[in-house]
């Protein structure tokens, strides 16, 4: 077994160490064809590589046409496609984001949450989106034919064009999603043609914005302020946080009985989202970008709200709470635990008193989870609760004196009963197994006593115990004894493990009724009886 233990390891080592290796065999020749290729874009346009770098990208500078020009490829990670950037230097008055129209675009234009900037021409105008907070400088421009015939031109070379942007110090285009070995088939040099030309110089100066008004009703409004949006996602990030962080110290503190309080909490936290949302929705509609922000803000919103009402109502309710102290007395009904990534939590459940013939949970220390079983008896002390929510005080395990003769001192181990079965010398399987306490002499050959036990480490430890059985006969003297090491996991609530003494052939066992004590690491655990007749 150890050395087929062993080889299992190796051998998931090895394929383990193979996939690693063939994974990095693959990237690393992957970036090596992007970067031969942009080596040959280099030689082409009569630029220089200055920077080699996974994280960044390569960098690929030069002149064209007496512009700088920056050409950076990125291989991509997994949530950004390989992209290539064409970048020229030039200073522009605003910035333009201008990208293929998405179905999120049109329908935020169509619930009037975006006020987009319209050229004039139908096609072109559902071809694009212009994300834009200065309509009065970009109208103008787009407004002339050649401007959006040239626009047109960059998206339709071949190759997915992602954005065009406007920036305060650069014009660029982004190529994505785009493999590294094509680039030195990419048109960079007309790409850069129509960068350029994009270049010129706008017009603004010689339109009076004033009449292109009646031709672009959607103008958009001016541009949210950033201290309003600060202020916005710090409000929400609060929400969040503090809605955690109060759920967590309420229910560790206060927690409630059942889960009515927190139901409520949630059901009022819907109409209050709402209304936050179209608030925020009224403030920042009518501009180019308010539908990216509408939709973090709404997704945050969601988590949020619920957080802070649950929270909230839960910390108060035990907090502000001044009703009297109530004792109840419950017995143990189950217990189970979940595991979370790197923890565990324990529940005992109990019957409930608020709605009856059902049963609450209630998460317990993992010491005291050890200390009760099915069928204890709990002293459980509650508050009303301020939201008439009832909570947890306080939890105490009622001493039984059965329960603790059930478990022999020093054994983690509580005994639930000694059961027989007739068999040869192997084992019955279980489901076939007959268990009675009288057996007939003429067919009995081997008697196999089951010993049946509760696992008091359970979700704590694996354990090795040696378990033991006397065979006492009706006369009292001792028939024979009988040894077993035996594991039991941690991982198991309940046990059983199981011995024999007999023959092979039926008929030698004598009439009379036979005691079997069971011991555990050479203490006694229990005994059952079985008769011969």
């Amino acid at each position: 077994m150890p050395q087929l233990y062993m080889t299992f390891t190796f051998a998931i080592a090895f394929f383990t160490s193979a996939i690693l290796l063939g994974a990095l065999v693959y990237y690393y020749r992957k970036l090596a064809r992007s970067r031969l290729a942009l080596q040959e874009l280099a030689e082409r346009l009569h630029g220089r590589i200055t920077r080699r770098s996974l994280f960044s990208g390569d960098l690929l500078e030069g002149l064209h046409g007496g512009t700088l020009f920056t050409c950076r490829y990125f291989i991509g990670s997994k949530n950004n496609p390989p992209n290539l950037t064409i970048l020229v230097k030039t200073s522009c008055p605003a910035k333009l984001t201008i990208r293929r129209e998405a179905w999120y675009d049109r329908f935020a234009k169509r619930i009037s949450l975006v006020a987009e900037l319209q050229t004039g021409d139908p096609l072109f105008d559902g071809a694009y989106f212009f994300d834009t907070d200065r309509d009065d400088i970009f109208q103008p421009y787009l407004s002339e034919a050649a401007r959006r015939q040239q626009i047109d031109a960059l998206y339709n070379m071949g190759f997915p064009v992602r954005e065009v942007t406007f920036g305060r110090k650069d014009l660029r285009i982004v190529l994505s999603p785009l493999r590294g070995d094509v680039i030195a088939s990419v048109p960079v040099d007309k790409y850069l043609d129509g960068l350029l030309n994009l270049c010129g110089e706008f017009s603004s100066a010689g339109y009076s914005t004033s009449s292109f008004r009646p031709l672009f009703p959607g103008a958009s409004r001016s541009p949210v302020p950033p201290a309003g949006l600060v202020f916005l996602f710090c409000f929400i990030a609060l929400l969040i946080m503090g809605g955690a962080v109060a759920l967590g110290y309420g229910i560790n503190q206060y927690e409630p009985i059942g889960n009515q309080l927190i139901i409520n909490a949630l059901v009022l936290s819907a109409p209050a989202a709402l209304i936050f949302l179209g608030l925020v929705f009224q403030w920042i509609r009518g501009r180019s970008s308010s539908h990216r922000i509408f939709l973090i803000v709404l997704i945050f919103s969601l988590i949020g709200f619920p957080l802070a009402f649950a929270g909230g109502a839960v910390i108060t309710n035990g907090y502000l709470d001044q009703g009297m102290e109530t004792s109840r007395k419950v017995s143990v009904v189950d217990q189970y635990c979940k595991q979370n990534k790197k923890s565990q939590t324990y529940y005992v459940t109990f019957p409930s008193w608020q709605r009856p013939g059902q049963t609450d949970c209630l998460s317990v220390p993992v010491d005291f989870f050890r200390a009760v079983r099915r069928g204890d008896g709990l002293v459980i002390r509650t508050k009303p609760g301020y939201w008439q929510g009832e909570w947890i005080v306080g939890i105490e395990r009622i001493s039984s004196v059965s329960s603790r003769a059930d478990v022999a001192e020093g054994i983690t181990l509580r005994l639930q009963g000694v059961r027989f079965y007739e068999g040869g010398i192997s084992s019955v399987p279980r489901k076939d197994r007959h268990f009675v306490s009288e057996f007939a002499r003429e067919t009995s050959r081997f008697i196999w006593s089951q010993v049946d036990v509760e696992n008091n480490l359970w979700q704590d430890r694996d354990r090795t115990y040696t378990f033991g059985w006397q065979y006492i006969n009706p006369d009292g003297s001792v028939r024979g004894e009988l040894s077993l090491p035996f594991t039991i996991s941690k991982e198991w609530q309940t046990a059983w493990v199981n011995h024999s003494w007999g023959w092979s052939t039926p008929g030698q066992w004598p009439p009379g009724d036979y005691r079997v004590i069971v011991l555990v690491d050479g203490r006694p655990l229990g005994e059952g009886t079985f008769t011969i007749r």
